[in-house]
């Protein structure tokens, strides 16, 4: 199977684990530098970067998924602020045909998650 998998830094796993499980991820695998975590066939790896100055964080991604209501869901029940980080943004349609919302986590990694807009 070709896929792309997204990685990301994490000052601290046990903080960057508990967040995602509030979010709806499991532990797949931790190891002393690296970090997976899974929900459905979507995974996220971090590498460990105890030295990162969220401020200055670009990191980010996307998932791109077929059904966005499980996880906006999933993410609300979480009980994401809407304001600083970690935070969560409303859901909009967007100009090039998705319907998407973003998440910062606590070392402000963009993670944005979209699905096509019903035709």
């Amino acid at each position: 199977m070709d896929t792309a998998i997204p990685v990301l830094p994490s000052r601290d796993f046990a903080r960057t684990i508990a967040f995602c499980e509030r979010c709806g991820f499991a532990l797949a695998n931790r190891y002393e530098d690296y970090l997976i975590l899974r929900r459905g066939g979507i995974e996220l790896h971090f590498f460990a970067f105890p030295e990162l100055e969220p401020t200055k964080n670009i990191a980010g991604c996307y998932l791109r998924v077929s059904d966005l209501a499980p996880w906006r869901e999933a993410f609300e029940a979480a009980g994401l602020p809407r304001e600083g980080w970690p935070r969560l943004t409303d859901a909009a349609d967007t100009s090039y045909g998705l319907r998407e919302f973003a998440v910062l986590d606590e070392d402000n990694n963009l993670v944005k998650c979209g699905a096509p807009l019903a035709s």
